[in-house]
């Protein structure tokens, strides 16, 4: 017998004295890669263990259910780390030396290296447990920080992974009909669990934080302090769908602190506006993030694991879209830019020797087209580029 299949072996010798109830359905798919259920979980999810050079044994929550499926899924796993081990990339980070080894296994089934870094670094700054760990990993943090981050724009005066969007407050323990008041006061009631919602580093200051403008009383729903960044955060909460005329209030808010509140060494106030539903495109127009300001859902409810999976999908997917729309947008203006002085001679002139059309242009930002074609784009008898009246975004035909 071989020591693999004799730590099986004893693995399940161990089970059966009722000392460590853990393994069941073992199947050996390679020598040293098996596949197995847990009898001490409440479900019937596979996991796989691979044996690996100085590692004694390597565990991986594969989060599935079929065995088939299971098989293909380890083997992934099991090529994936040959392939790292033989060409020396490394699986984690060099911040999984601050962690437990228990840690390091709970991001090792995620699909992506800056998932792993962003969980590594998020538990061993914040000196999370595995629990805390597998919490967020189960509740997307990362996936929800990337929708945050595509609202910001290179001109953004706010840091990435600052913010989450959408927020999971389903802790508040809130339902249908509550009003503004009641949302503060959960908050309030269930001020540790929002602030480890809102990430670490931020300090509670003030709720109804009181401003006299002009003569008038205003108050700020909720003021928070972020040590790493040395700023204040006002947080303001609507239960409705967020509406335009909110930026100008935060603005007003943002300004007032800036002036009477702002510390010596501290730098500008941001501000966060939580509601129940926002648009997309209208936020993207407004250039919130411009003037330090993040608009992001909540969530009081938090959906079954399936319909969970889905939205948040969705929402990474389209926050995905809007970057590269962005992305293309500024190559095809930085064209544009290019094709200015060097097209002037070619262009025709009239009588008056104003110019009179422009040839367009197109450019490829990640195997899309992006053009700006003759009729879409045309400059004025004064010389200055008229506004484009249409722009394309098309995928290359297979």
């Amino acid at each position: 017998m071989s020591a693999f299949e004799l730590r099986i072996h004893t693995n399940r010798a161990v089970h059966r004295n009722g000392v460590l109830a853990f393994l069941t359905d073992v199947t050996k798919i390679k020598d040293d890669l098996i596949i197995f259920r847990r009898t001490d979980v409440q479900h019937s999810k596979w996991y796989c263990r691979m044996k690996l050079p100085g590692v004694d044994r390597y565990n991986i929550a594969l989060k599935i259910e079929s065995l088939r499926d299971a098989q293909e899924k380890a083997l992934e796993h099991y090529a994936d780390f040959r392939f790292r081990l033989k060409h020396n990339v490394p699986i984690v980070s060099p911040l999984a030396t601050q962690l437990s080894w228990s840690h390091v296994i709970e991001v090792l089934g995620l699909k992506t290296r800056e998932a792993r870094l962003f969980y590594l670094s998020e538990a061993a700054t914040h000196q999370f447990g595995k629990r805390e760990l597998r919490r967020m990993i189960d509740r997307k943090a990362f996936e929800r920080k990337e929708i945050a981050n595509a609202q910001l724009t290179e001109k953004s005066a706010i840091l990435l992974d600052t913010f989450k969007d959408p927020y999971l407050m389903d802790v508040l323990g809130l339902h249908d009909g509550f009003l503004e008041a009641d949302l503060e006061a959960a908050v309030l009631r269930e001020l540790e669990s929002f602030i480890l919602e809102l990430g670490g580093g931020f300090t509670f200051v003030a709720r109804q934080k009181r401003m006299i403008i002009g003569g008038e009383d205003f108050h700020l729903d909720l003021l928070f302090f972020h040590r790493r960044l040395k700023r204040l955060l006002a947080v303001e909460l609507k239960i409705g769908k967020f509406e335009a005329a909110h930026k100008g209030q935060m603005e007003l808010y943002l300004g007032w602190l800036n002036r009477y509140e702002r510390q010596d060494g501290e730098n500008a106030p941001i501000g966060l506006i939580l509601c129940a539903e926002k648009s997309r495109e209208q936020i993207e127009l407004l250039q919130l993030d411009q003037d330090n300001i993040m608009v992001a859902e909540y969530w009081t409810v938090f959906p079954e694991r399936p319909v969970f999976e889905r939205k948040i999908h969705t929402l990474l997917e389209n926050a995905r879209e809007q970057l590269a729309r962005r992305k293309a947008l500024l190559l095809v203006n930085n064209k544009v830019g290019e094709a200015r002085e060097p097209s002037r001679k070619k262009r025709g002139h009239d009588a008056a020797g104003n110019t009179t059309s422009y040839s367009g242009v197109a450019a490829t930002f990640n195997n899309a087209q992006v053009s700006i074609g003759p009729s879409d784009s045309t400059r004025r008898r004064d010389g200055q580029m008229a506004r484009p009246e249409r722009f394309e975004l098309r995928a290359p035909m297979n």
